[in-house]
């Protein structure tokens, strides 16, 4: 519907309501999976919030742009925007923090584990977000896991599972489900996996299914 209304209305006059029509058209194409236009719609938001200098607005779009660029499997691309934009929105405390929590993201996903740790020694977690809190929670409990430091990333996992519950991301949930099983062999979380193994969640950390 955005589409076909930006296609048909080159003379809108609300000019200013044009970067949040390209931000929705971002959302819904990587929702799509359709990241060449995510990537696409996402570069036109940010220049026109530069041209109106809504500079925090231009910095949360950089967030998607990241993320588009992620899951289109352009890695070098999103950890340069993101080194960019740590230097470049350092005076927003939130989104700033948010940039180390996508860098984490990136290097989790290619399992440098080390990185994802050097990371977050620079982060002190009780000035993150909501989401990025329980991002940080779940990526420093998987790599705990990992290091059988089984008492740590089972706290961690537990502080972060209600939520990602609430917000369906059910492939993080799936690898989350798999290292609680491996460490308690507690077979309740084999059946929360089969609950959520063949539904449609949102994307977020996790990029591939377990």
């Amino acid at each position: 519907m955005l589409e076909g209304f930006i296609n048909t209305h080159d003379n809108f006059i609300y000019v200013r309501a044009m970067p949040h029509i390209y931000m929705s058209l971002n959302i819904a194409c990587y929702n799509i999976g359709d990241y060449e236009k995510s990537i696409k719609y996402i570069k036109k938001a940010i220049l026109l919030f530069n041209y109106f200098e809504d500079e925090y607005y231009a910095g949360r779009c950089h967030l998607n742009y990241i993320n588009s660029l992620r899951y289109s499997g352009n890695l070098d691309k999103a950890l340069e925007i993101v080194n960019r934009c740590k230097n470049k929105y350092k005076k927003y405390n939130k989104l700033y923090l948010s940039f180390f929590i996508q860098e984490m993201i990136l290097y989790f996903n290619i399992g440098n584990y080390n990185k994802v740790m050097e990371i977050s020694n620079e982060i002190e977690a009780h000035q993150l977000s909501e989401m990025s809190e329980h991002n940080y929670e779940f990526m420093i409990g998987h790599i705990k896991y990992l290091h059988n430091d089984f008492n740590g990333a089972y706290g961690l996992f537990k502080k972060c599972e209600k939520y990602f519950l609430t917000q369906y991301y059910y492939r993080d949930l799936l690898l989350l489900y798999d290292d609680l099983y491996n460490m308690t062999k507690d077979i309740s979380y084999k059946a929360k996996q089969n609950e959520i193994m063949n539904k449609n969640g949102r994307k977020n950390i996790v990029m591939i299914h377990c």
